[in-house]
Order: structure tokens, then C-alpha cells, then sequence
């Protein structure tokens, strides 16, 4: 008995490893921030924007441009926020703070929280 549990061992450990790089890779995989062109950017903006005058018949003033690369996903979150806001629309929506790399205000950073 102790010799098949001796063979079953080392099969157990390529279980393991196995298993932990089925659970690893993906959140490493996360960490990846994907970025976006200014100029791309600036154009989901326009169109967010230009839906939104077609809609309420007025937008806010000072019009969003974007000068560096961003986070994809803070620029999908304004233009969602953009686009779901409610008519009129006299400012944009404050998630819109986040696509240049601020955090709202009462937000907890991530980044800084888990950085030891």
C-alpha cells in the first residue's frame, strides 16, 4: 500500500502546479492595463457628445478632449456615462474625472491600497 501511495506523489504534484497555474494566469493576466490613442479617444468622445446634443439639444460648454494615452475602460465609462446621462445635460458626469488618471473624490485607489 505505501508503495502505490509513493507512486501516486509525484502525480499529485502536477495536479497541484496544474491547478495553480489554471487559477494564476488569469489574474496575472488582468494586471494588464490596456491603453488607447488620444486620437481614437477623442473621437468616442465626439460621438458620445454629438449623440447626447442630438438627444437633449444642448451640451456642456467646454468641450472633453484627451492629450496622452488612457485606460480603455475609463474612457468606456464616460462614454457610457456620456450617453446614459439625463437631458438637459448642462456637465458632464463625474466619472469622467477617472480618464485623466484621478480618482473620484470618497474613492479608495486601489493601486496605493494593496502597494506594501
Amino acid at each position: 500500500m505505501k508503495r502505490f501511495l509513493n507512486m501516486r506523489k509525484p502525480f499529485r504534484t502536477r495536479h497541484f502546479v496544474f491547478f495553480v497555474l489554471i487559477i494564476f494566469v488569469p489574474l496575472l493576466s488582468s494586471c494588464v492595463v490596456e491603453k488607447i490613442e488620444p486620437t481614437e479617444a477623442n473621437i468616442d468622445l465626439l460621438v458620445a457628445i454629438e449623440y447626447k446634443r442630438s438627444e437633449c439639444g444642448s451640451v456642456p460648454p467646454i468641450p472633453l478632449f484627451v492629450i496622452d494615452e488612457l485606460e480603455k475602460n475609463a474612457l468606456a465609462g464616460c462614454v457610457i456615462a456620456i450617453m446614459s446621462a439625463p437631458c438637459p445635460m448642462t456637465e458632464y458626469p463625474l466619472i469622467c474625472v477617472r480618464m485623466y488618471g484621478q480618482n473620484l473624490p470618497g474613492a479608495v485607489d486601489l493601486q496605493d491600497a494593496f502597494v506594501p
